[in-house]
């Protein structure tokens, strides 16, 4: 999402300052304009999915669901955006989510490292049930070339259904395959552990969840299919949305 800026006023500048230089100065204005253009991204994502799994636990009974999101983000580093699902709850209200999420992203000696927070919504359940919650987030990440690693952390002061303290550990490694192929093909494995202070309210224990899958792009269509599994026994609770499924998606940008 970050775009490299040259700094075009600095050298419309010093073309002006050289004796016999052809450059318009209304080409320097042009470009000055397009340095202040050029620092603003805007992107939208819409996404079809058989199943939003959220950390390992789907979220819409495995059934389907449709995706959207929409990001700005500044060439300092800077970033906010909103993302939205449809859910599949029990309780009355609860078929969609939205997300509101902000933070700062940047690299130090090819290190990159984001720092955030997610505001997950969920439209239409009464503020008794405290659904909401939010979360601060913190990543590293690092491509070399033959695999790309990121990990991060999440933490909530008072997590879903007002199951208190938690914290999210993940880590993820995505791997190109190599050589000529009809189309790019890369390997994604994800490893977490969500820690919840009040597991009885939350209705379900700390749990570790994987995911390994394959991903690929068509014709500007991001596609993956992945198997996603826990730890949750059924007699732990989480009524069986955590079990092993395979989760296929289709995305496209814009």
């Amino acid at each position: 999402m970050k775009t490299k800026i040259t700094n075009l006023r600095l050298i419309a500048a010093s073309g002006l300052m050289i004796a016999g230089s052809s450059l318009p100065l209304s080409l320097a204005y042009a470009e000055d304009e397009a340095e202040v253009v050029s620092a603003h991204s805007f992107s939208a994502t819409v996404t079809g999915t058989n199943d939003y799994v959220f950390r390992g636990i789907t979220q819409t009974q495995e059934e389907f669901a449709i995706q959207g999101s929409m990001d700005y983000s500044h060439s300092s580093g800077v970033y906010v955006g909103a993302w939205a699902s449809n859910i599949d709850f029990s309780s009355p209200g609860a078929s969609s989510e939205l997300d509101i999420y902000g933070g700062f992203s940047n690299s130090i000696s090819e290190i990159d490292y984001d720092l955030g927070f997610i505001y997950y919504n969920y439209p239409g359940v009464g503020s008794s049930r405290n659904f909401d919650y939010v979360e601060a987030a913190f990543s590293l990440g690092h491509d070399f070339g033959i695999a790309a690693t990121s990990a991060g952390i999440n933490w909530s002061p008072d997590n879903f259904g007002e199951s208190g303290d938690a914290v999210y550990i993940w880590g993820d490694l995505n791997v190109p395959f190599p050589g000529e192929l009809p189309l790019p093909l890369s390997l994604d494995l994800h490893m977490g552990h969500q820690d919840i202070d009040k597991n009885t309210v939350f209705a379900a224990p700390d749990y570790l969840e994987w995911s390994f899958g394959l991903s690929t792009s068509v014709q500007g269509f991001d596609l993956s299919i992945a198997y996603h599994d826990t730890d949750i026994k059924d007699s732990e609770g989480a009524q069986g949305n955590s079990d092993e499924r395979a989760v296929f998606s289709v995305s496209r940008s814009f």
